[in-house]
């Protein structure tokens, strides 16, 4: 009787263990766009926004593989300030002190019109492009790295994919 407690807390304390480990993992802190915009102009970061939109079935996949991958945020969390925006959301955020709703500010700013699209702006709220449709994690990193390490400014996008080695 003595040896069936021991075992059952042994097994316990195993799956505890186990549980702790895939917690402890690094995972992206999405922040609200104002929230993200002050912290990128403090520590001059580079502000990466994912527009979805709650029907969207690739933008639900892309949560699950891309921005679940602990490479992926472990990267973001130390180069950029992430978003989660819903592209048809009423939520009033302020791009550059003017009020907009989610849907405008993904419409008339950021010019998303499909899903997913992750757009990548300065730490001053200044656009630098917008990369529509699911990414595998590998592929994402690369975009990551194509604008967080400075390529974008002085080498075109293709050349960059032809080169780049991780």
């Amino acid at each position: 009787m003595k040896t069936k407690y021991i075992f059952s807390a042994f097994f316990l304390f195993l799956s505890l263990s186990a549980f702790s480990q895939v917690d402890s993992a690094p995972k992206i802190k999405w922040l609200s766009y104002d929230e993200a915009a002050k912290i990128a102009a403090k520590k001059n970061k580079l502000i990466m926004i994912d527009t979805y939109t709650t029907w969207c079935s690739w933008c639900k996949v892309m949560d699950k593989s891309t921005f679940s991958d602990a490479d992926i945020a472990k990267y973001m969390t130390k180069k950029y300030v992430a978003v989660k925006l819903n592209a048809e959301g009423s939520t009033t955020i302020h791009y550059k002190g003017v009020p907009l709703t989610e849907r405008e500010f993904a419409n008339k700013i950021l010019g998303v019109s499909s899903f997913p699209t992750t757009v990548y702006l300065d730490s001053k709220q200044d656009v630098l492009s917008a990369v529509p449709g699911y990414l595998e994690p590998k592929k994402y990193k690369q975009v990551l790295v194509f604008f967080a390490e400075d390529h974008y400014k002085t080498t075109t996008w293709p050349e960059f994919e032809k080169n780049y080695h991780e």
